[in-house]
């Protein structure tokens, strides 16, 4: 079975933006993905070094649609996470928000 994040094209998809806690023996993971319809999904999965990250996400159905109506709640979540700067935090919103005024 392909991983959505190191086989994204196998879904139809490829990344536009993703960030990563920088934790030791840990990954706090958060990616901006774009289907080739061009429609905009955002996952998250963090753990130990053990798992592969998104290794339990099987498709865009465990992806949550990103719309400029949905971005705010994603901004909000997003600046809640710990062990990622204010700066990383707040560039991933600003691009996706970028990419949806102008899709």
């Amino acid at each position: 079975m392909s991983n959505i994040y190191y086989e994204p094209q196998d879904f139809d998809l490829e990344i536009l933006l993703s960030m990563d806690a920088n934790i030791c023996y840990e990954f706090n993971t958060h990616v901006l993905f774009k289907h080739k319809d061009g429609r905009l999904f955002y996952g998250a999965d963090r753990g130990c070094s053990c798992p592969t990250p998104f290794e339990d996400f099987r498709g865009i159905q465990d992806l949550e649609l990103v719309t400029l109506e949905t971005l705010e709640e994603l901004e909000s979540r997003i600046m809640q996470v710990d062990d990622i700067s204010i700066v990383e935090k707040k560039g991933f919103i600003d691009k996706a928000y970028e990419y949806l005024k102008n899709a």
